[in-house]
């Protein structure tokens, strides 16, 4: 028979076998399992599933394998974005080509047209006033129709140039004032007041035939915004070594968001036109190191300004 004391140690012998292999199952478990996580997460990934991200806060190597697993995902997923970007500026780029050739094509047979609708008023013009007024209106249409496509596909083409800047020293309130004689007899007739406020700015060195494009076009965004009138505020600044030209309108305003968008190319709130003159607009400021900000209130009207370096710092 087995004496107690023998009863004890087989006692004490299972108990510390049965520890032992309690903790060898937990120890197993708790170093095995963060393994087979990674395994099924890279079968995942494997398997072209980059949404795969593993957590721990082990400071071990377990925790050091689960982060550049972590990290290892992270830089595939950059590199999918990267190829799916690649594969869209390929697609856009091929568009872009087959666009510009068939706005090539429309500008030709449009200038015919044009030449034809001269031929055809100086030739068939009625003889009763009645008839020669209604003849004269729908040839000025066409005429204007003609030129607004013909436009369109000059914008069109502009867009995709590269910009050579020809930098003269000029004064831009002199700029301003012509763009602003041109536009007057249509901010009468459209019910707008504009209000100049001339800060005399220095002279700059920029290209005044791409400035003056680019204030014409934030007016004349301005002046759309206002189909029941308003005002106009334009005034020049300088500060902190820069030149301010500040556009400001009492129009419909933009919703907050479109603003975000508002100089994407060919985006527009308009139903005409393609939705380039202020995508221009910022290309052409900051290729002479410039910015454009743009504030808007909904209903309230918006506020364009352009900043001009006072030394010009191309990039």
């Amino acid at each position: 028979m087995l004496t107690s004391h023998a009863i004890e140690r087989i006692v004490a012998t299972s108990l510390v076998f049965g520890v032992g292999i309690i903790l060898a199952v937990l120890l197993s478990w708790m170093y095995t399992k963060p393994i087979h996580n990674v395994v099924n997460a890279a079968r995942s990934v494997a398997a072209g599933d980059l949404t795969a991200e593993l957590t721990t806060d082990r400071k071990d190597e377990i925790g050091e394998l689960t982060h550049t697993f972590n990290y290892m995902v992270q830089k595939l997923r950059e590199e999918r974005a990267l190829e799916e970007k690649l594969r869209e500026a390929e697609h856009l780029s091929g568009i872009a080509q087959l666009a510009k050739g068939i706005a090539h094509e429309i500008r030709n047979p449009l200038n015919f047209i044009s030449l034809s609708i001269d031929h055809l008023k100086k030739k068939y013009t009625p003889d009763r006033d009645e008839d020669k007024q209604k003849f004269e209106s729908l040839i000025i249409s066409i005429k204007h129709e003609i030129q607004r496509l013909n436009k369109l596909v000059g914008d069109f083409l502009d867009y995709g140039k590269p910009l050579r800047l020809s930098l003269r020293r000029v004064d831009v309130g002199i700029i301003i004032s012509e763009v602003l004689a041109l536009v007057s007899a249509k901010a009468e007739k459209d019910g707008i007041r504009i209000h100049y406020q001339d800060g005399e700015l220095p002279e700059l060195s920029v290209d005044p035939e791409l400035i003056k494009t680019c204030i014409f076009n934030v007016i004349l965004n301005a002046f759309q915004a206002m189909p029941a009138g308003g005002d106009l505020n334009v005034g020049t600044v300088t500060s902190d070594g820069k030149a301010f030209i500040i556009i400001e309108d009492t129009g419909i305003g933009v919703s907050r968001e479109n603003l975000q968008k508002l100089f994407d190319p060919f985006f527009s709130t308009k139903t005409t036109g393609l939705g380039l003159g202020l995508a221009m607009t910022r290309r052409v400021v900051e290729e002479h190191g410039g910015k454009v900000d743009f504030q808007s209130t909904e209903g309230k009207g918006s506020t364009i300004t352009i900043s001009l370096p006072l030394t010009l710092g191309l990039h």
